[in-house]
């Protein structure tokens, strides 16, 4: 059954979802109505049932959607994290980083960058969470003082470097898609794509950096687009390299 609570003076939206061990997605859900990011006192809140207590939840496939939504809810409820778009991804999703700490040192994490690997994601933002309420609360994760060790470092997480990819191994692609006939033949004429690892536009992001690109188009021997090892016809020919690249170029990690 569903609770109605009543926003009091100080409560934070993750303050009631834990209090509640409901899952912020699912508040969002059942409150469409309010800013659940400037909440009120006085306001009544739905609460739905069988929720999960966290921000993230890793349970279930995780894409751009989940992404998005995850980020916005982060950020009013750890605004010490900073969010900034570093590129497009081919069919022009924004490529997100979120950082945490401000020390010399300059590091970057990255996940989903092959699409069938997308679990990557909800781990990586799993772990975002972990240090950002760690942070927040003067907590340790697995015995590591996070607010002592950010001091030192300056750490940027890119959760999911091919959305496009994502996307199409979780739904797959219906008729109006706009590769719809290029993946079609790039998949040998199967719409099964759980086992697809490259961008929508058949380029294997891994192998598209500069560093011995052209080691790697003789090692893969891949003819051209497809499913995976296509290393591309040229060095950041695709968006979601570049952008990774440019981010790297930049913040000199």
């Amino acid at each position: 059954h569903e609770t109605v609570y009543c926003v009091q003076p100080g409560d934070s939206l993750l303050g009631i979802a834990e209090l509640f061990s409901a899952a912020v997605p699912g508040l969002a859900a059942a409150n469409p109505h309010l800013d659940l990011k400037k909440l009120i006192p006085g306001q009544l809140i739905t609460v739905p049932a069988g929720s999960y207590g966290r921000i993230i939840d890793a349970r279930a496939e995780y894409g751009h959607a989940e992404l998005q939504r995850d980020l916005d809810a982060m950020e009013s409820e750890y605004p010490f994290l900073e969010r900034t778009v570093i590129g497009y991804s081919v069919l022009h999703k924004p490529i997100y980083a979120v950082r945490l700490g401000e020390g010399p040192r300059k590091i970057q994490i990255n996940a989903a960058m092959h699409a069938n690997e997308w679990i990557t994601a909800p781990l990586l933002m799993s772990f975002v969470e972990d240090a950002a309420d760690a942070c927040a609360h003067g907590r340790n994760v697995g015995g590591v003082d996070i607010r002592k060790l950010i001091q030192g470092a300056e750490v940027w997480f890119v959760p999911l470097v091919n959305p496009d990819g994502v996307e199409l191994v979780q739904e797959g692609m219906r008729q109006d898609h706009p590769f719809f006939s290029e993946l079609l033949q790039w998949n040998r004429q199967s719409q099964r794509f759980a086992k697809w690892k490259a961008n929508i536009r058949g380029v294997d992001l891994n192998d598209q950096f500069p560093a011995f690109w052209e080691e790697e188009v003789r090692r893969r021997e891949a003819s051209g687009p497809g499913p995976r090892d296509y290393p591309g016809p040229a060095p950041l020919s695709e968006p979601e390299a570049q952008a990774l690249y440019s981010f790297t170029q930049e913040r000199e990690f």
